[in-house]
């Protein structure tokens, strides 16, 4: 198995996201839908993927500090 985020770019501060072009922004929603179809095959019904493509969204949309994501 490859490492399919070897190539990609460092992530970004959050203080770097809020000062975002709005043309910024839709370059990035632009490889999001990309990113989401590098992997879409391994959803096999229609309904998972479309839900893996929301659950990527909400991710990067999300108002919430990163280290509260993951605590339950």
């Amino acid at each position: 198995m490859s490492d399919v985020t070897a190539d990609q770019p460092p992530p970004m501060s959050p203080l770097a996201v809020q000062e975002l072009t709005p043309e910024e922004v839709a370059s990035l929603a632009e490889e999001l839908v990309v990113y989401h179809q590098h992997f879409a095959p391994l959803f096999y019904r229609r309904e998972q993927r479309e839900w893996a493509a929301v659950y990527l969204r909400g991710l990067l949309t999300a108002d919430v500090p990163a280290s509260r994501m993951w605590k339950r």
